[in-house]
């Protein structure tokens, strides 16, 4: 993807201003810990990406049919990736152009669309159409349905649409980037005649207007813009020296803000205590911040060493010290974000269900309620049937049943004063009981009562399934999870009975 954002970027803005958009979109914070997540929206932005550098050459540098079928075969992918927004996102674009370059901006007739549809929709249904069939429609109900229509019309957070929330998350997402968002307003105004400029801002738009309508609102859902946004903002270098007085006095504010919080959250995570079962997470964040620092630092290096190629980095000061400092950091920041993963790994919730996934053959029924990540297939190697109650038969069959209990924002988990909240949520982790006959009652009670909080069915609780409580930290939504987990393990073969 990296290379992809420098190639295209080589072609619209010169290699100078691309090498810088490429090295910030590789280092700001969303893509710095979103890129190292296993979901589906860096395959997506990498096919929008594909589709406007294709749109670009069609548009404005007369490109042939390689052009066209790499555009179409982009949105193809796309589609498979994440649905339609892989869709909607250049479309917004050639709308926008078309409204601020008037009829003439936009050549319908170079994309290709009378065979390049056509060709899209085969590719789409070489894949879909087998797929619906294995999953017995749940491809559509829960791929299409589930994460597209239904988080477009109820947020899936639980939390209320909050207006400007993207105007606000984009100074965290694009970090240590985003001080430079001052000198958007000086480039558009300086550059609004470029062709370039309303091309790239066009592709900014598209996923800010669209989410902006959107139920769901989450950070990372306004990625697809950043590359856009990245050459759109460096087009006039990075040197906060040569920015004009608002944009310079923004750079340095946000610089320090944000300097200030991780700051803070580091101090905060060495004096709070926590118990034993969360200390893993706690110390996860605190290197994380301290990783951010590390790339703020090589921010604020790489914008001095004047980008634009006007100064060498060593002739500005500081001699072969300063040179180093700048590889130095990001790679401070790398092995910090390593250590962040590998620490808090083990606290992931897919990783502390893999013991029970073991227990029950993938063949067998597998159902969850409340808790439906995509992880469940990738590490079970199971189709799990999602948001419903088995029935009494069923349960008396091999199986695992999945339920999410309580959960809890990282917010209130290591709130001041929450000493008892933390108690209570990790009270729990970690009890088994067998069976019907538990060696100890008590943990069956224990975990009954987490069940019934769960609003597990009273005949599953009462029946003689093993069951557990795992917990663990879910990164889609950011908490920390509750899973009440039942399962009936496979008869073993007659040799194997003791």
């Amino acid at each position: 993807m990296t290379l992809v954002v420098f190639l295209f970027g080589y072609r619209i803005v010169g290699p100078r201003r691309a090498f810088t958009a490429a090295f910030a979109w590789a280092t700001c914070v969303q893509v710095f810990l979103h890129g190292r997540l296993a979901v589906a929206d860096m395959p997506m932005i990498l096919a929008v990406t594909a589709m406007h550098w294709a749109l670009w050459e069609l548009l404005h540098e007369n490109g042939g049919n390689r052009w066209r079928l790499a555009l179409w075969g982009a949105a193809a992918a796309g589609f498979l990736a994440k649905g339609p927004i892989a869709i909607a996102v250049p479309a917004v674009t050639l709308l926008t152009l078309r409204l601020l370059g008037g009829r003439a901006s936009v050549a319908w007739r170079r994309l290709g669309a009378a065979w390049g549809l056509p060709l899209a929709l085969a590719l789409v249904g070489a894949w879909g159409i087998p797929a619906l069939l294995r999953t017995g429609g749940q491809f559509w109900d829960v791929g299409i349905g589930e994460h597209i229509v239904r988080r477009g019309v109820a947020a899936f957070n639980d939390r209320p649409i909050v207006p400007g929330y993207y105007l606000v998350t984009v100074l965290l997402s694009l970090f240590p980037w985003s001080p430079n968002l001052g000198q958007i307003p000086v480039v558009l105004r300086r550059r609004w005649r470029e062709p370039r400029t309303r091309f790239l801002l066009g592709w900014v738009l598209g996923p800010f207007l669209i989410f902006s309508v959107y139920s769901t609102q989450l950070p990372h859902y306004t990625l697809p813009a950043f590359p856009a946004l990245l050459l759109l903002l460096f087009q006039d270098g990075t040197d906060p020296s040569q920015f004009p007085p608002p944009s310079r006095r923004f750079y340095w504010f946000l610089h320090a803000l944000v300097a200030i919080l991780l700051l803070a959250v580091i101090g905060y995570a060495k004096w709070l205590d926590v118990p034993a079962q969360i200390r893993g997470l706690k110390v996860a964040l605190a290197t994380l911040a301290g990783a951010l620092l590390a790339l703020q630092g090589a921010a604020i290096l790489y914008a001095r060493a004047g980008a634009s190629g006007r100064q060498p980095l060593a002739d500005r000061g500081g001699g072969p010290m300063r040179v180093l400092a700048l590889p130095g950091l990001v790679l401070t920041a790398a092995v910090a974000t390593s250590m962040v993963a590998t620490g808090i790994r083990p606290l992931a919730a897919p990783i502390r269900l893999l013991p029970y996934y073991a227990m029950v053959p993938p063949s067998a029924l597998h159902v969850a309620t409340g808790y439906t990540e995509p992880s469940l297939v990738f590490y079970s190697n199971a189709f799990w049937q999602l948001n419903r109650s088995p029935t009494r038969a069923e349960i008396a069959a091999p199986g695992l049943f999945l339920y999410r209990g309580a959960e809890l924002g990282l917010d209130r988990l290591f709130a001041p004063g929450a000493d008892e909240l933390r108690r209570r949520a990790v009270d729990a982790c970690g009890t088994v009981a067998d069976g019907a006959d538990a060696i100890l009652p008590a943990d069956r009670e224990k975990v009954a009562e987490r069940a019934r909080r769960a609003g597990v069915p009273a005949f599953v609780i009462d029946s003689d399934l093993s069951r557990a409580v795992v917990c663990g930290f879910n990164f889609a939504r950011s908490t920390w999870s509750e899973l009440v987990v039942f399962y009936r393990e496979s008869t073993p073969p007659p040799q194997d009975r003791q």
